[in-house]
């Protein structure tokens, strides 16, 4: 199965504004954190009494690090932690509706199956233009940590930030997966939007009951969010790979099913 070059190139397109804005946005706030880390830095010791306050679940919910003395350890705090997957998320869920479930409500893809572009090819090509958009965000709002780290003078760990950028990746690979799925189930975008941000939302639920409650802790192994820790790479200095294996996973099942299930269903005309 050959992928539809055109077709792609339409799609990154089409989608372009979006994916420029949730850029600038992501590098906007990277570079907001990096600005205010010397007055974070100099109050390092009031942030490591407050967070000592703070339940051991909550810190871990919230991929919280304690005494923030390197750049990269605040980023995974407040940036890479919290901000960034809520905007990850927040770009994936607008790409996954329109790319499939407001093609069919708005008879884009019926004009497409009438050409000789099979159903799985439209699939393919909407997926890999999801994961050039994915990459881009992670390339903006991630990886350009590293040249802004030098302009702002500050000492960073190449390889910390490389491999945060990676993790950042693949969770956003696996939240691409889930939602191109919910949008090739559905026919209409809002209900698109509504399945994938119920799902992530459950997800996270189960995340936060499992890191306050220790007798319930085996749920985070149902999440998502357990295997995406920024704060555990900058702790370890590495990547724990079952928690790369898990997202790949989650991507490749979720994105072999869409494919299937987009391929049989019956797309009114």
């Amino acid at each position: 199965m050959k992928l539809s070059y055109p077709l792609l190139k339409e799609s990154i397109k089409d989608h372009r504004l979006r994916w420029l804005t949730f850029c600038l946005i992501g590098l906007g706030f990277l570079i907001l954190y990096i600005a205010t880390f010397p007055a974070i830095q100099k109050s390092s010791a009031d942030y490591d009494k407050l967070v000592s306050t703070l339940p051991k679940g909550v810190i871990s919910a919230f991929n919280i690090t304690t005494g923030p003395q390197t750049l990269m350890g605040y980023l995974a705090s407040k940036h890479f932690g919290f901000t960034w997957p809520l905007m990850l998320i927040m770009l994936t869920v607008s790409y996954s509706s329109y790319a499939i479930a407001q093609g069919v409500q708005d008879k884009t893809l019926t004009f497409l199956l009438s050409l000789p572009i099979s159903r799985k090819n439209i699939y393919l090509t909407r997926l890999v233009g999801g994961i050039f958009g994915v990459l881009l965000f992670v390339v903006f709002s991630q990886l350009l940590v590293i040249p802004l780290a030098g302009i702002f003078g500050y000492d960073l760990k190449v390889s910390e930030a490389l491999l945060i950028g990676l993790l950042g990746l693949t969770f956003g690979l696996s939240v691409l997966g889930i939602g191109l799925l919910a949008s090739a189930i559905t026919n209409d975008p809002r209900k698109s939007t509504a399945a994938i941000s119920g799902v992530l939302l459950i997800s996270y639920v189960l995340y936060l009951i499992a890191s306050l409650e220790a007798n319930l802790d085996k749920l985070k192994y149902l999440s998502v969010f357990h295997y995406f820790n920024p704060g555990k790479v900058i702790l370890t200095g590495r990547l724990d790979s079952a928690d790369i294996l898990v997202l790949l996973g989650v991507f490749i099942l979720s994105s072999l099913i869409g494919v299937r299930y987009f391929s049989k269903k019956d797309i009114p005309m």
